[in-house]
């Protein structure tokens, strides 16, 4: 689907749900310009996935991704097809040398929570620590009004976050051993709706490559 329009601000309705790329042109004379946003935004439809939700990563088109308008395009998540955990595929964080306080988001857009009482959102992590004053981020957020607002259900920093996984100054490929699973449980049903979109978002810190 392509839609276009000349207007100052417009106004979009996307007819179909998907991933949409945003493409910007601007013209002065005979001289053009533009400028592309792959992936931009996440459209959904009215209710989202069902109950229960699993995604093993699998497909890469499921999440956005988006840098918060960083200059780096190195320092970001992006799908994996040679790492997982019990498998192959996962997003990887690509964090060494990223800028401190920089934030990556992962984003799917949406799931349903409407037939639960309580809620629990379990995943898995790899993390290392480059030394003890590596102090990387990653949060999960949820919001149900398309983004306008979060709210952070959970969140682990540092030490906390890598669990037992060794210090590494070299590029960190996990092991078996090295993924930690963690859980924002027991989460009223009022923070979800039919339509909410789940975020993690990752603050670096200092550290070496989040899974």
């Amino acid at each position: 689907v392509t839609i276009t329009s000349t207007v100052e601000n417009p106004e979009i309705v996307f007819p179909v749900p998907g991933n949409y790329s945003v493409k910007l042109t601007v013209t002065q004379g005979s001289t053009s310009e533009s400028i592309n946003d792959e992936a931009a935004m996440a459209i959904a439809n009215d209710y989202g996935h069902g109950v229960p939700f699993v995604d093993d990563f699998t497909e890469s088109d499921q999440w956005v991704t988006n840098n918060n308008e960083e200059s780096s395009t190195t320092n970001v998540w992006k799908h994996s097809t040679s790492v997982g955990n019990g498998d192959n595929t996962s997003y990887q964080l690509s964090n060494i040398g990223a800028q401190r306080n920089s934030m990556d988001d992962l984003v799917y857009a949406s799931i349903d929570f409407r037939p639960l009482d309580k809620i629990s959102i379990t995943f898995d992590v790899a993390y290392a620590r480059i030394s003890g004053e590596s102090d990387d981020k990653l949060a999960l957020l949820v919001s149900v009004d398309c983004g306008k607002e979060w709210r952070t259900v959970w969140s682990k920093t540092g030490a906390s976050l890598a669990g037992a996984t060794s210090f590494s100054t070299t590029p960190f490929v996990p092991a078996s051993s090295d993924w930690e699973s963690f859980s924002a449980s027991n989460l009223p049903a009022q923070w979800f709706s039919g339509n909410t979109i789940i975020k993690f978002q990752s603050t670096a810190g200092g550290g070496n490559h989040m899974y």
